[in-house]
């Protein structure tokens, strides 16, 4: 099964277009979810100077960019959402930043 949140932003007319396919395809009745895969928005706006600039030029900021107060919470939201959705042997895949 694939779950997709109507509520995310899709800043693609094409990745719309593939949402909207699978989420005409979903069941109502949703069983246990076997893999989560999300890329949130992660980092933080106090980090953006060190982003490349066309990173800050053209992606969308709130595609990107989280508030320094709360930065946790998308990832907040997804481990709660995988805890109570996942199938006993679920994954979650999600993305991270990680300055070295």
């Amino acid at each position: 099964m694939f779950y997709v949140n109507r509520d995310v932003l899709i800043p693609r007319q094409e990745t719309e277009e593939l949402v909207e396919l699978i989420l005409n395809e979903l069941d109502s009745d949703r069983k246990k979810i076997n893999i989560i895969v999300s890329n949130p928005p992660y980092v933080k706006e106090s980090e953006k100077r060190i982003l490349d600039s066309r990173v800050v030029e053209y992606e969308p900021s709130n595609a990107i960019f989280v508030s320094d107060d709360n930065y946790l919470i998308f990832y907040e939201a997804i481990s709660d959402f995988a805890l109570k959705n996942l199938a006993k042997r679920g994954k979650l895949y999600v993305e991270i930043f990680f300055v070295l």
